[in-house]
């Protein structure tokens, strides 16, 4: 009966520590990603840089990791979605896509204003 017991024992502490172990995705996108962008139907071939901070703040960067616009990301599950402005016009721009975790990346679209989809396709690695 010992030995039963035990068993049962270390049957439930694993299944806490595996179920407590899984990060949010919402931690896990958190940090510097970079990527390409495409315009319309292009492949992506630009240069598309992000810091993506714990306190919802999305930070565009340039290939020299300068900041070029200033925004918001938030996720559900794997799906993400940000905006940010730019420029002396404070252009707004938005994205949306999915976080892949196994391998590592953000694939989605991006557009003008609020529209997410109108600009063309993205994908950024973490780095």
């Amino acid at each position: 009966m010992k030995i039963v017991s035990f068993f049962l024992a270390i049957v439930v502490m694993a299944s806490v520590l595996i179920s407590c172990k899984k990060d949010k995705p919402e931690a896990v996108i958190t940090g510097k990603w970079e990527g390409k962008f495409g315009e319309l139907t292009e492949t992506p071939a630009y240069h598309y840089g992000f810091v993506v901070k714990p306190d919802g703040t999305l930070v565009r960067i340039n290939p020299n990791g300068l900041v070029e616009g200033l925004g918001e990301w938030g996720a559900i599950g794997t799906a993400f979605t940000g905006w940010y402005t730019m420029g002396s016009e404070n252009y707004k721009f938005s994205l949306a896509g999915t976080y892949d975790e196994p391998a590592g990346k953000i694939i989605g679209t991006w557009g003008m204003g609020d529209n997410t989809e109108n600009g063309g396709l993205f994908f950024l690695k973490k780095k």
